[in-house]
C-alpha cells in the first residue's frame, strides 16, 4: 500500500487514515477543514505525540509546512507511533483507544 512506502502523511483527520498511519508507524500532519469529528481525531493524534495540526492558512505560509515536516521526521515520533500502533492491533476500537491514551 501507499502508506507502507510513506514517511509522512498529510490529510484531513479522517479516522481511517489516522488508523492506517498509526498501524504503519507513519506520522501525520492534519488539516481538519471543519470542526467536529476530524478535529477531535486530529487533536487526539497531537495529544499522543504522533503528528501536528496546521490551519489551512499556515499550509501555504512560506517555510511553515517544511518546518513541521522536519520536526516530525527528526524527532522520536516514529517509536511513539509504533507503540500506539501495536496497541491498536490489540484493541480494535481505535477511536476509543486514542481518547484513553
Amino acid at each position: 500500500s501507499v502508506m507502507e512506502k510513506s514517511s509522512l502523511v498529510i490529510h484531513s483527520g479522517s479516522a481511517n487514515i489516522i488508523s492506517g498511519a498509526l498501524l504503519k508507524g507513519v506520522p501525520s500532519i492534519m488539516i481538519p477543514l471543519v470542526d467536529g469529528e476530524r478535529l477531535y481525531n486530529a487533536k487526539s493524534v497531537v495529544k499522543n505525540g504522533c503528528g501536528f495540526i496546521i490551519s489551512e492558512s499556515n499550509f501555504f505560509a512560506e517555510g511553515f509546512l517544511k518546518e513541521k515536516i522536519r520536526e516530525l521526521l527528526c524527532t522520536n515520533t516514529s517509536s511513539k507511533i509504533k507503540e500506539i500502533g501495536d496497541k491498536i492491533r490489540i484493541d480494535t476500537r481505535t477511536g476509543e483507544y486514542l481518547s484513553r491514551v
